[in-house]
């Protein structure tokens, strides 16, 4: 596959456990914001959440050079890691979420 993709499991929600066990947490929150945000704001573009996304453009539109030939809609671990990543985040930083996608996303808290 095509670097940078940023997969949500694998990255976001690894790193996040990571950084946490070792007392990072204002790292680890800033971690689960970035891959939240970059989800949310495609789902808000095309309705969809994909298995991967460029980490440097915040794009679903990425190169996938291994494995599957598409970038895959409907991805169950990126669901799952969004709703795990959005449940432990902060409250100020679900609210600020929620204002930069023009949702109700603070609901889901």
């Amino acid at each position: 596959m095509g670097l940078p993709v940023c997969l949500g499991p694998q990255s976001a929600h690894c790193r996040r456990k990571v950084l946490r066990k070792y007392g990072f947490n204002k790292e680890a929150d800033r971690v689960s914001y970035k891959f939240l945000s970059t989800v949310a704001e495609n789902f808000r573009r095309d309705g969809t959440i994909r298995e991967k996304y460029n980490a440097v453009t915040r794009s679903s539109e990425t190169q996938v050079t291994a494995g599957y030939h598409m970038n895959i809609v409907g991805f169950g671990w990126t669901n799952g890691a969004f709703l795990e990543l959005l449940h432990d985040l902060p409250v100020d930083l679900v609210q600020k979420l929620a204002r930069e996608q023009g949702s109700s996303a603070s609901a889901a808290h």
